[in-house]
């Protein structure tokens, strides 16, 4: 009888081993998790007009939350009014059941039409449901050639408008000859950036920006 009972239960565990094993080329089987490799997954906000694609080497899947790790992740974002977003990091998380995409380690952040325009952090968090992206470790920010230190920020993606905090911000202004002729400091409470405009505008609570001219070649 017992012969009988231990046959039976290698039958029931052979069956799910093996049906994993025929597609092992596409997923693995790991603690109840599958992993999968170039993973890809596109996805429609019914709430805005913003579209995502997220693409990695590597991904895992949770089958009980379907909550994804993804490793080496690439994340686009896409707006019907430009403007588009790539994010890139080392790991990512994306939690289904909270619309909430987690990125961290390395996050490079640019703006597809525009080159020189790029974010450097250690994480941000994306909400899916409001558009809005919290960034909320330091940031090194290039604009234009202008280089900008903040403790934090937040990004609409539906009205294209960057918010950063406790801002430090230099550039240094070329001439007709491209000779450095003088150098910019703004320090500011926070600032705002908005897609539409390209502008950058500086703000302080109950207090003046600081503005520093550092004069650097006179002619």
């Amino acid at each position: 009888m017992n012969q009988f009972i231990i046959c039976v239960f290698i039958i029931f565990l052979y069956f799910p081993l093996s049906g994993c094993h025929r597609t092992q080329n596409k997923s693995k089987n790991m603690d109840n998790n599958s992993q999968i490799i170039d993973f890809e997954l596109l996805q429609e906000n019914p709430k805005s007009e913003n579209s995502i694609r997220i693409t990695s080497p590597k991904a895992i899947i949770n089958p009980n939350t379907n909550d994804i790790s993804i490793f080496d992740s690439s994340i686009e974002i896409f707006s019907k009014n430009g403007g588009d977003i790539l994010v890139k990091s080392g790991e990512s998380s994306f939690y289904n059941s909270q619309s909430l995409i987690e990125v961290y380690n390395k996050v490079f952040i640019t703006l597809l039409d525009e080159d020189n325009h790029f974010i450097r952090t250690s994480s941000l968090n994306w909400d899916l449901d409001t558009s809005s992206i919290s960034l909320d470790s330091p940031l090194d920010i290039n604009f234009d050639n202008t280089n900008i230190s903040s403790s934090n920020g937040l990004y609409n993606i539906n009205l294209g408008i960057l918010t950063i905090y406790n801002n430090n911000l230099k550039r240094n202004i070329i001439n007709m000859n491209s000779r450095e002729n003088y150098e910019v400091k703004i320090i500011s409470d926070f600032a705002r950036w908005t897609k539409e405009s390209n502008l950058l505008e500086f703000i302080s609570n109950n207090k003046q920006v600081e503005t520093t001219i550092n004069f650097l070649t006179i002619k």
